[in-house]
């Protein structure tokens, strides 16, 4: 029993793999379901998603959307999926809660010979059967508080703000986060604007998504030289 179980823990570890395919956005979620939408395997980004809880749901009962309305649309396209040729992509949106961008989702039938390959000693009822992938047009970003600092001399009140609002939060909901007066922030907010040479919440967006993207970027690279 012991031995039948490492080996279904190796052939698990090897479909890990699966999960990050060439063709997944750099950060999109993917999770590999089986014939009756349950998770067989997630990466780390499609778990976040739904730990959010906006839009997504994602344990041990199965892979499903929250509204109604959206989880009869991906039972649709799930069993498009699953009726097409294997690759054959179909998407989906999926509205969030939080009133941020919709989820686009677009799933696969996965290849029959894949399955054979790595899954052959797994129950039927948990051979994966479609590939979905979960991209979010407004990822957040991660950018730390003390780089913020130094880079524009923000006071530590003036950074705080600046991460709140950039992931996705207005400034009266990032002055009710953080604990301060909304004309507090607003007066905050000026100073970031003029110490960052920008005029707006777009332009501020638009400035630290780059800033982002390059940190991560750097990252990506060192991980390859590592």
């Amino acid at each position: 029993m012991e031995c039948a179980l490492l080996g279904v823990q190796q052939r698990i570890r090897r479909v890990n793999a699966t999960l990050e395919r060439p063709e997944a956005p750099v950060g999109a979620g993917v999770v590999l379901v089986d014939q009756g939408a349950r998770p067989v395997a997630a990466n780390d980004a499609a778990q976040h998603i739904a730990a959010r809880g906006d839009a997504l749901r994602l344990d041990s009962s199965g892979f499903a959307a929250l509204r109604s309305v959206d989880q009869q649309k991906l039972a649709a396209t799930f069993a498009a999926a699953l009726a097409g040729a294997p690759g054959q992509a179909h998407g989906i949106n999926i509205t969030r809660s939080s009133g941020r961008r919709d989820y686009l989702l677009y799933l696969q039938r996965m290849p029959d010979i894949l399955e054979t390959r790595v899954f052959t000693a797994l129950p039927t009822f948990v051979q994966p059967k479609l590939r979905v992938c979960i991209i979010d047009p407004d990822p957040p970003l991660q950018l730390e508080s003390p780089l913020l600092q130094q880079l524009f001399e923000l006071t530590d009140a003036q950074a705080a703000l600046a991460q709140r609002v950039v992931s996705g939060e207005r400034p009266a909901e990032a002055a009710a986060t953080l604990g301060i007066r909304a004309t507090t922030a607003r007066v905050h907010l000026t100073a970031i604007y003029r110490k960052t040479r920008t005029s707006s919440i777009s332009e501020l967006v638009r400035l630290l998504t780059l800033l982002a993207a390059a940190i991560e970027s750097n990252r990506d690279t060192v991980r390859s030289i590592l």
